[in-house]
């Protein structure tokens, strides 16, 4: 990848910023994609007809990347 050297120059007083917003913006997506397949199992297992107990689980950790979300957006604004 080639960058400009002026622009490289440009941002480097703020390359550590955009460094952690990239990287912030990263964890974001992985949490919607991790709750998504986590949602995904949950309505596989209710078509299949499985007891509760093998599908709260997995609704608690969805709930959970939903927590961990909030605290990464929290911190990303």
């Amino acid at each position: 990848m080639m960058l400009h050297r002026r622009l490289l120059e440009l941002i480097a007083e703020v390359r550590s910023n955009v460094v952690l917003m990239v990287l912030l913006g990263l964890l974001i997506a992985g949490t919607y994609i991790g709750q998504g397949l986590l949602i995904a199992q949950v309505v596989l297992r209710m078509f299949e007809r499985a007891d509760w107990a093998s599908v709260l689980p997995l609704i608690g950790w969805a709930l959970a990347f939903v927590v961990v979300r909030a605290v990464l957006l929290w911190s990303n604004s």
